[in-house]
């Protein structure tokens, strides 16, 4: 019982350090578009709710609200709902951006009303 309940714990660390992995870093929000190879400008945004990093609502600085959906899970966000992030906002994918530079990628949805 010990070794299975070991087993469990292990895969859930690798499945953790997976998702963390999946983030890219940046230095600044105001590199140009070669250093970061993500097209567009950095704004900051409101995120407002978190479906467990799968699905987001943003709050752009223009006062539009958007549905985000993720590419991959990203855990970070959770922790940020009613701060303000770093969006790379586009038509079809759109990108987050934390203050310690850790990116997650995103299906844009849906403009709200």
């Amino acid at each position: 019982m010990k070794r299975f309940l070991r087993l469990c714990a292990a895969i859930v660390v690798v499945f953790i350090a997976a998702g963390c992995m999946a983030t890219t870093k940046t230095q600044q929000p105001d590199q140009n578009d070669v250093q970061t190879g993500y097209p567009g400008k950095w704004e900051q945004a409101t995120l407002t709710e978190d479906e467990f990093g799968f699905k987001l609502i943003v709050v752009r600085q223009n006062d539009e609200k958007w549905v985000l959906e993720s590419k991959t899970t990203c855990f970070w966000t959770r922790q940020l709902v009613g701060r303000t992030v770093w969006l790379r906002w586009g038509p079809v994918e759109s990108f987050l951006m934390n203050d310690q530079g850790q990116i997650c990628e995103f299906w844009t949805g849906e403009r709200m009303e």
